[in-house]
């Protein structure tokens, strides 16, 4: 028998460890006073240890919690149960914690809680093979998230798009999509180095689709060099398989297998069944490839057995198929056929036509070593009419996915229309808004400008009459002497100074109504009051003398002080 090649379908990639990368972040805040979050961390951490002591403790946590219980720390719980429950391969009540997710965001109106969720509802159409659905799914979202600050779900939005392009088959669009996710892992508030390594395995498994192996080997062992600061088995599981995945498309088997073997041992002791299931199975498909046909069946069987355990039917009909391969390898071709076979039905059943083709494939190389030829024969028209079908179903496909990538874009011109009249529509408001602000600000400045102007006119009217007391005070000491209050000799300068000319030959002691007199006198020995007394006391003397010769004369007399003792 020929060597057998290694089918692609043989390599799937597990859903649960994508959606693991997107639900297994922790979130910001919901609320302006912040919950207790450690409890959930602690599990979180757990999980990347031992998967299942970390899911009973966190669902009896769950129920501990109640109901009643701080939305953000419930919202924190489903997030996190829904990532440990898809590591468990326990997809179902993976769905209804994400359903429950979405009810209680919904009932809060936390717009961010409630697109991650519906971010969740895409990838189970990318699931279940609805691409198109799941595109149009994404882009209501992205609208919805057009104003969102929120790292963590614009991280998840970008994964979602970079999955779905993945899966058309559009990795030019993927990979901007994936980078963009990366740099924003740098900003969530929480499990930074882990969601960095998540995203760096999702870029390297978009190499392994673009076939570009040596850059998913690079990428892999440079997310592999961060980990020795970083206790998380489940982490390591899922780059060791990819990086098995590049080794075995790089033809270095002996090293993938070991890359193998390293996630099974982890997916053992961390309670993973579903990983471990995925791994056996690209176990087996390592001894099939090399003609290992017994080492081919036994870990065929044991991921069987894993995947049955998990209830995960699509690693079931692979393991199955697995088993016949490596059965019709012992040359026992009536017992392999029958798991072939049930494997080829399920994907019939399931309308996975491109793993039926797949699998016909190494149906007719089986039968052709096994010098089969008629068989090989009917089971290569068999796969000629399939791929016939296939090229008119992935044709309708590809029409149904413009169409509903072109409804799509109708939608976001009408949203940007709208949105755009919202817009004129709140410049308009804004517009109106200024007016009347700049009216009140006028008004106000008006009011303050004349309150301004009243205090400053009150204080200018007193400091006017504070200067007209100066100045007359000023005027005062100017004429006055101002130990003894007499009129200066200044002031009689400027008196007679102001009195009129007389005509020549005219003598003003003529004047009846005007006669004049001048006495001059002097205080005697004036000198000996100050030498004897001191000037303190001659001061008092002149202070006297003034007193008395104001009362001696009459008000219209003027007494003033000529010199220091003279007046």
């Amino acid at each position: 028998m020929s060597q057998l090649q290694l089918p692609k379908w043989q390599t799937r990639l597990m859903p649960g460890l994508l959606v693991i990368a997107l639900l297994c972040m922790n979130s910001t805040a919901y609320a302006q006073t912040r919950p207790d979050f450690s409890e959930i961390e602690a599990i979180h951490s757990l999980s990347d240890r031992d998967n299942t002591a970390a899911l009973k403790q966190l669902q009896e946590y769950k129920e501990k919690l109640g109901k009643d219980a701080n939305y953000a720390l419930r919202a924190e719980v489903l997030k996190t149960l829904i990532g440990i429950l898809y590591d468990a391969g326990k997809i179902k009540e993976a769905d209804a914690a994400n359903a429950e997710l979405l009810q209680l965001a919904r009932a809060q109106k936390d717009n961010d809680m409630i697109n991650m969720a519906l971010i969740g509802e895409a990838f189970q159409m990318l699931d279940q093979g609805k691409f198109a659905m799941a595109l149009v799914k994404l882009n209501d979202i992205q609208q919805s998230l057009r104003d969102s600050k929120n790292a963590e779900v614009q991280m998840r939005l970008n994964i979602a798009f970079g999955m779905v392009q993945l899966a058309i088959g559009n990795f030019d669009k993927s990979l901007p999509y994936f980078l963009e996710a990366l740099k924003l892992a740098d900003q969530i508030p929480r499990r930074r180095a882990q969601a960095k390594l998540y995203r760096m395995e999702s870029i390297a498994r978009l190499y392994l689709n673009m076939h570009n192996a040596e850059k998913a080997l690079e990428t892999t062992n440079e997310a592999l060099a961060m980990l020795p600061g970083i206790d998380s088995p489940k982490i390591t599981s899922s780059l060791q398989m990819t990086r098995g995945l590049a080794l075995i498309d790089l033809g270095r088997h002996d090293e993938a297998l070991e890359a193998y073997k390293t996630v099974l041992q982890i997916a053992t002791d961390a309670g993973m069944p579903a990983v471990a299931a995925t791994a056996l199975g690209n176990i087996a498909d390592y001894y099939l490839h090399v003609r290992k046909f017994t080492e081919a069946e036994r870990a065929a069987r044991f991921s069987l057995e894993k995947a049955q355990a998990v209830n995960d039917p699509f690693a079931m009909a692979i393991a199955k198929a697995n088993i016949g391969f490596a059965l019709a390898g012992q040359k026992k071709f009536a017992q392999g056929i029958g798991y072939i076979n049930e494997a080829k039905k399920f994907f019939m059943e399931t309308g996975s036509k491109s793993d039926v083709e797949n699998l016909l494939s190494e149906i007719g190389n089986m039968y052709e070593a096994a010098d089969m030829y008629k068989e090989a024969l009917a089971t290569v028209r068999e796969q000629q009419k399939l791929s016939d079908e296939l090229f008119r179903s992935d044709r309708a496909r590809a029409v149904a996915t413009l169409q509903e990538q072109f409804n799509a874009q109708q939608r976001q011109k009408q949203i940007e229309l709208l949105a755009r009249e919202n817009q004129l529509k709140d410049a308009d408001i804004k517009n109106r808004q200024l007016q009347q602000l700049v009216l009140m600000l006028a008004a106000v400045i008006m009011v303050m400008a004349g309150m301004v102007v009243f205090f400053l006119y009150r204080r200018v009217r007193k400091t006017n009459e504070k200067l007209r007391e100066v100045n007359e005070q000023l005027e005062f000491h100017a004429v006055r002497d101002p130990l003894t209050g007499l009129y200066n000799r200044r002031s009689f300068v400027d008196m007679m100074k102001g009195r009129a000319i007389l005509p020549e030959g005219e003598r003003r002691e003529d004047a009846i109504d005007n006669p004049d007199c001048l006495i001059l006198m002097d205080i005697d020995h004036f000198k000996n009051i100050n030498d004897s007394f001191g000037h303190a006391t001659g001061d008092a003397v002149l202070i006297e003398v003034a007193r008395r010769l104001r009362s001696t004369v009459r008000d219209s007399d003027m007494v003033l002080r000529w010199g220091a003792k003279n007046f």
